[in-house]
């Protein structure tokens, strides 16, 4: 089936210090959106070359698509070099990872204005210092959305990997993430990667629940996995077509309640479906 993909589905992680990877930026990848990481995929010892590489590249590589930079966190005290020694005029936003407080949500505001940069950033919700701080986390005005990092909070629960999937814990407070990221009116979260390259089915199933919850895109970790997000993540022909019809059918009528297709067409359906025609453009 053909589907129509919405503006944000997929955010694909970039090795900072892999150039081949790098270069994936510009192959013909269904990514909305890149993310180039100076955290978990980069050795201690190669922070200091990451850095200048991905400067280097990206000065180099001038591109129209939307990268993020995922920083050290607060705690790594790397963070204040990985901001320094890279040109954030060259990126999007920022990913913080392992927020844990506004606090340092605040820190990461002003190194980046001292860039002239206007702050634009997703905290990665990784820890449980971090779930518990999200309400102040998301009064910040710099946060355009949250992201769930499910991984690394796993390991402070010690959940085993194959438990990642389906786990009550972990999708408690994926509900709880999206429930107040309305709550403070910023954009939907992000989905944690999954972390079975090979294991599409697990994807999917991930995927879906987490559309089900209101969130509207998922990190991934390989680009084999940006097909199965942006399938799950998009709407079919089917569904628009149907959407058209309920908005002519409703608008038609004067807004009045009316049957279609053995669906019970009211104001808040006429609205959910105008919400599909606007995502789906």
């Amino acid at each position: 089936m053909e589907r129509r993909c919405l503006t944000i589905t997929s955010w694909l992680f970039i090795p900072g210090n892999n150039t081949r990877a790098l270069n994936k930026i510009h192959a013909q990848l269904e990514a909305d959106y890149f993310i180039i990481d100076l955290e978990d995929a980069v050795p201690i010892a190669e922070k200091s070359v990451t850095r200048k590489n991905v400067q280097d590249f990206m000065t180099n590589n001038p591109t129209s698509k939307k990268v993020y930079l995922r920083i050290n966190s607060i705690d790594s005290n790397l963070y204040e070099d990985d901001l320094k020694n890279i040109n954030m005029k060259l990126f999007k936003g920022v990913i913080l990872s392992k927020c844990e407080n506004a606090t340092q949500v605040k820190i990461i505001e002003d190194l980046l204005t001292t860039q002239s940069v206007t702050p634009c950033i997703i905290p990665l919700i990784e820890t449980v210092n971090g779930y518990y701080n999200l309400q102040e986390i998301l009064k910040e005005g710099s946060v355009e959305r949250i992201a769930f990092g499910a991984i690394d909070m796993a390991n402070e629960f010690d959940i085993a990997g194959d438990n990642l999937i389906d786990n009550p814990l972990l999708n408690e407070m994926r509900i709880t993430m999206a429930l107040l990221s309305k709550r403070f009116n910023k954009q939907a979260p992000l989905d944690a990667p999954c972390i079975f390259i090979d294991r599409l089915s697990v994807l999917q199933q991930e995927s879906e629940f987490a559309k089900k919850i209101g969130y509207y895109g998922k990190l991934a970790i390989h680009p084999k996995q940006l097909e199965t997000i942006a399938n799950v993540f998009s709407y079919s022909e089917e569904e628009i077509k149907l959407a058209n019809e309920v908005v002519e059918i409703y608008e038609h009528n004067n807004y009045k309640t009316i049957s279609y297709k053995n669906i019970m067409i009211d104001t808040p359906v006429y609205l959910r479906m105008k919400k599909i025609l606007e995502e789906s453009e």
